[in-house]
């Protein structure tokens, strides 16, 4: 598993997560070069990484995205409730936000990048996703590629799935 990225691991598991899924309009968070799009079926994909786009300041209008993914983003928000009530207010009613994290271990709190501020736990996840008035909540770890065990925790991926 040496050659495997998170993206590899990720992108597996998020092809259930979106189980053939259609959506019109689609924001990710974070980009930088990602290929998801690849994989979520979508009309309207919008890729964007900071500072060009803060997601505690979302540059677009209420009610106007099916679906905000992001992935290894979310633990660098400074304000996570902040950047929750954002996404929350640009998603349509009953739009989606898929958020893929680091799993919560040492290596990810600590060893990792400086600015791994919210490398949360799934109760944590729940909570906040819970507090800013999302639905339909799912949090889960990913510990295993293509049916085998991932031998590192720093390589599990936490996703949180839920509906506006």
């Amino acid at each position: 598993m040496s050659n495997i990225t998170h993206r590899d691991i990720l992108s597996e598991r998020l092809i259930e997560v979106v189980n053939d899924k259609h959506y019109i309009d689609v924001l990710e968070l974070g980009a930088r070069t990602s290929d998801f799009d690849k994989i979520i079926s979508h009309d309207t994909y919008l890729k964007t990484d900071y500072p060009d786009v803060d997601a505690h300041e979302l540059p677009y209008n209420d009610n106007y995205f099916d679906l905000v993914f992001m992935s290894h983003t979310f633990e660098h928000f400074v304000n996570p409730i902040k950047a929750l009530n954002e996404i929350y207010r640009v998603l349509k009613p009953n739009g989606t936000v898929i958020i893929v994290n680091p799993f919560h271990c040492e290596h990810q709190v600590i060893g990792a990048d400086a600015d791994h501020l919210f490398v949360l736990t799934e109760f944590q996840f729940r909570r906040l996703l819970r507090y800013t008035n999302f639905k339909a909540i799912d949090v889960f770890t990913q510990t295993k590629f293509k049916d085998s065990p991932i031998e590192l925790k720093q390589n599990f991926n936490t996703f949180a799935v839920a509906k506006k």
